[in-house]
């Protein structure tokens, strides 16, 4: 009688073990599922922006030429000036984007990281438990050797 409700100890153990194990691969593949919805907003906000970006560009650039057209050596200096003016917005604003996706990207390995470690801490506690059931079990079997022999 102590056998089986020494198997049946064990058996609960290790549906235990199993159902932590079922825990991890759910998280694993939730945090996989986030990684992927992250990565296509910021595909979608990096479209966004450069689309919008070479919407202006396009749109200042036809301006610029018109003008440069009309008054193309009038407009010299003010063409340079808007050109350069231009050009420190786009970099400011590709500036920005970079801050943002890099800001984004580093808290997502952040989040990423912090997982990773709960992942390892859950493994560590499975392993630890599989090697003390296995030690219970070897030192129960050894007894129960020992106790037939004596």
């Amino acid at each position: 009688m102590a056998v089986v409700t020494e198997v049946n100890w064990q058996e609960k153990y290790l549906e235990q073990i199993n159902a932590r194990l079922t825990g991890l691969e759910h998280g694993q593949a939730d945090l996989s599922a986030k990684v992927d919805r992250v990565r296509e907003e910021l595909e979608t906000k990096i479209h966004g922006v450069r689309d919008e970006l070479r919407g202006e560009i396009a749109g200042l650039r036809d301006e610029l030429r018109g003008e440069i057209a009309g008054a193309r050596d009038e407009l010299r200096g003010e063409i340079a000036g808007a050109r350069d003016k231009l050009r420190a917005e786009i970099t400011g604003v590709r500036d920005e984007l970079r801050g943002e996706i890099a800001g984004a990207r580093d808290e997502l390995r952040g989040e990423i990281a912090g997982l990773r470690d709960e992942l390892r801490t859950e493994i560590r506690e499975v392993r630890n438990l599989v090697v003390g059931m296995f030690v219970f079990v070897v030192t129960a079997v050894v007894g129960a050797v020992i106790k037939t022999f004596l």
